[in-house]
């Protein structure tokens, strides 16, 4: 050990070393008694563990276990180091302090993974393990309520051991070791669990119970049963300290707000935040807390209790946010490099905090889900058509609106790692929304909270030059987006409330000669659309061609043409199928004026203009990656809502199915083009006009493919050759029957559009 030497002196040292070499000079006959001479090494640590002199640190008492535990030789020696050790005033008196008492954990891991990988000649394993377990019962058993605490650091310590035990004798001596280690590991856990029983009182400092905890989290296997380890009666008093001790002790992030990114700060970051004992095992300490939330009795009470976790989180989540908004981290972060600077190390540091919350959420949602069990019925056959208690509907209810507050304030979070949700992130997320709009009183309370999201100043401030240079507050916004987009989806919605708030804002901010942020954009367009899809009266057309005009504005340099096709196809849609007669005026109605105010685009628009192409749909603000993902959801029910789809409407086969061969095209001429998005501006507005083809009004049916014609006839060759496949892809396979045959008599007779022009057949 360090520092016996000079604690010796030099004649110490002389007669020692004096002492070492006749030993060797004298051969093996002699061997003197260094303890009638001089005390020996062993002598020393246990004096230091005894009775630690002053200068002496919790890490140097761990450090001389750590170079000495695994190579004693004799059974007595080990037996009276861990007494020793387990009597040591720094380490388990008055002044004990959690951090500190945190690393006989790790140290004893260490030790452990270092005796199975050194047996001969000193100590067996067996017989490590048996005098180790002997000791540990013992002492407990002297003064249970005294000295329980002080054994499940080293019994948690030793059990991270066991997957290397397992590997290096248990998997391979089967009949000597497997019988032995499970013995020991019952006998161990039955010496945990009444060790916790002991520690775990409101009764003893803060310093005993938070160890208790995290020695519980680091043992606790994540598919074991919690009540495996406590009483089912002590659960909330777990809920309730194991979640104080997360949230105060995660709190240490505020640390890298006083991190210089130009410094070399990663040993700081490592010391002061990282490997603390808390964020070090949120992983643990989240899993542990998942399953005690699931195992909360339905009818103790225990709602109150909940209600104040996610409370507590609120308010952690809302400083987070806003601390986080107003550093240097308020970027995206940046991309994989290898490197582990300061913003790859608070980013890494988010994603676990993230994961930890997600897991929190998950425990306090499958504790309804057991609700639903326990009375004989599927949640997700059939979503609240069921006899579980009002009051675990309406409660959960409100426990749904606070775990989105929760996600709201941490999306910046996971939008760092890809917009779209990882599977327990998916459920929290699309499980509280079911809660939060099943019911009027709690959708009213939803819309409450959306609009305060977005509109409240403190948290999004949507001055252009604010929020294009602010990245948490755009995470804001995109979560509310996600939100509207589902709340759009409902079969029951307030109408004012959609129009006044819902479009007025969401058209604003998707703006791009205000904003820039492309990704928010889209997801407002994904609104946008849903909020003109779901629309059940007749829409305006003003606000239609208004917004269709956005669009164009942002073709091609911000929406793709396919983007731009899917747009314009739901937008014309609904105002094709709803038709508004005009008593005055250059149109006789509404759906005039939608096809006049598209073709006049189509003919402005010249010939050659490329575009990139991209065959991507609008990307969602919810957890997935495109708009119609959304129809998965349980509670949407098409058939509820009007049809305005006419092909649909006609109830009869589309024509694809009866015509035949002998009617189509010769494959030679006409035959569909082998590109499937638009390369060019002209293509892409002329291809969205086509796509509304099977909407087109009966009486003006021909009228405006004589139209569409012309357009396709100006254009350039390859534009000529490629819009002439859309439009025949479209008409021989998305028309009824009715639209089907007229639109044959003007392909075939009309326009003669598979006759050879009379320059080719001379050829």
């Amino acid at each position: 050990m360090s520092g016996w030497q000079n604690r010796l002196g030099p004649q110490g040292r002389a007669l020692l070393n004096g002492r070492r070499i006749a030993a060797t000079h004298s051969g093996p006959s002699f061997e003197p008694s260094y303890s009638s001479v001089h005390p020996q090494d062993l002598d020393f640590l246990v004096n230091d563990l005894r009775n630690p002199p002053k200068d002496i640190t919790v890490r140097h008492i761990l450090s001389y276990l750590y170079q000495y535990v695994p190579y004693v030789k004799k059974q007595h020696n080990l037996r009276v180091i861990i007494s020793s050790f387990l009597n040591n005033p720094l380490c388990f008196g008055p002044s004990a302090d959690f951090e500190n008492n945190y690393l006989i954990i790790e140290v004893f891991k260490l030790i452990t993974d270092t005796k199975l990988k050194v047996s001969r000649p000193t100590l067996s394993v067996k017989d490590w393990y048996i005098i180790v377990a002997r000791e540990l019962t013992n002492f407990v058993s002297y003064s249970p309520q005294e000295n329980g605490w002080k054994v499940l650091p080293i019994i948690a310590g030793i059990c991270l051991s066991n997957k290397l035990r397992d590997e290096l004798y248990t998997h391979a001596n089967v009949l000597q070791y497997k019988w032995f280690f499970k013995e020991w590991d019952d006998r161990m856990h039955t010496l945990f669990r009444k060790s916790l029983d002991y520690s775990l009182s409101s009764s003893l400092p803060a310093t005993i119970t938070n160890l208790s905890l995290i020695c519980l989290a680091v043992k606790y296997n994540k598919d074991e049963n919690v009540k495996r380890y406590i009483h089912k009666e002590r659960i909330p008093y777990i809920v309730a300290g194991l979640s104080e001790l997360i949230l105060t002790n995660t709190s240490v992030y505020q640390r890298f707000f006083e991190v210089d990114p130009s410094s070399d700060c990663e040993q700081f970051i490592q010391a002061e935040i990282l490997q603390k004992p808390v964020p070090k095992n949120l992983n643990r300490l989240s899993f542990l807390l998942e399953n005690c939330l699931s195992e909360l009795s339905i009818n103790d009470g225990c709602n109150d209790l909940i209600i104040q976790v996610l409370d507590n989180i609120i308010s952690f989540n809302r400083t987070l946010n806003h601390l986080t908004r107003n550093s240097q981290f308020n970027q995206p972060p940046p991309p994989s490099s290898g490197e582990s600077g300061p913003h790859e190390q608070f980013w890494f540091h988010m994603k676990t905090i993230l994961f930890g919350q997600i897991l929190i959420f998950q425990g306090i949602l499958n504790r309804f889900l057991k609700s639903s069990t326990d009375s004989g019925l599927t949640f997700f056959a059939n979503p609240f058509k069921r006899h579980v208690p009002y009051l675990v509907e309406r409660e959960y209810r409100e426990i749904s609106l606070k775990i989105l507050q929760n996600l709201y304030y941490i999306n910046h979070i996971l939008v760092s790692i890809g917009q779209g949700g990882f599977d327990s992130y998916n459920f929290v997320y699309y499980l509280s929304l079911e809660l939060a709009l099943s019911e009027d009183s709690s959708t009213r309370r939803f819309e409450h909270m959306t609009r305060t999201m977005i509109s409240h100043y403190e948290e999004i401030n949507s001055n252009p030059h604010v929020l294009n240079r602010d990245y948490v507050a755009r995470a804001k916004v995109l979560f509310v987006f996600g939100l509207w987009e589902n709340y759009l989806q409902q079969n029951k919605k307030n109408d004012g409330y959609i129009h006044e708030v819902i479009y007025d804002t969401t058209f604003h901010l998707v703006r791009a000669d205000l904003y820039n942020d492309h990704a928010m954009i889209e997801a407002g367009h994904s609104v946008l659309l849903n909020y003109f899809s779901y629309k059940r009266e007749v829409v305006d057309i003003n606000e239609s061609l208004k917004y269709v005009k956005l669009l164009f504005s942002q073709f091609p340099s911000i929406l793709s043409s396919n983007q731009l096709s899917i747009a314009i196809e739901t937008l014309g849609k609904k105002v094709l199928s709803r038709p508004v007669v005009y008593k005055d005026g250059p149109f006789r109605n509404s759906v005039e004026e939608f096809l006049w105010f598209l073709l006049d685009e189509c003919s402005a628009t010249p010939s050659g203009m490329p575009v990139i192409s991209k065959d991507n749909a609008f990307s969602s603000a919810q957890p997935v990656s495109e708009i119609d993902a959304a129809s998965t959801m349980s509670h949407i029910d098409e058939k509820s809502s009007p049809s305005t789809d006419i092909i649909d409407q006609n109830k009869k086969k589309k024509p694809k199915d009866r015509v035949k061969y002998a009617f189509l095209p010769p494959k030679t001429k006409h035959r569909p083009t082998h590109r499937t998005v638009s390369e060019t501006s002209r293509e892409a507005l002329i291809s969205s006009f086509i796509n509304l083809v099977p909407y087109f009004p009966l009486s003006s049916f021909t009228f405006w493919l004589d139209e569409i014609k012309k357009q396709i006839d100006v254009s350039n060759g390859p534009e000529k050759e490629y819009l002439t496949g859309v439009l025949w892809k479209v008409l021989s396979e998305n028309l009824d029957l009715n639209r089907c045959a007229i639109a044959f008599e003007w392909w075939y007779e009309g326009v003669r559009a598979v006759e050879r022009p009379e320059m080719e057949v001379k050829l």
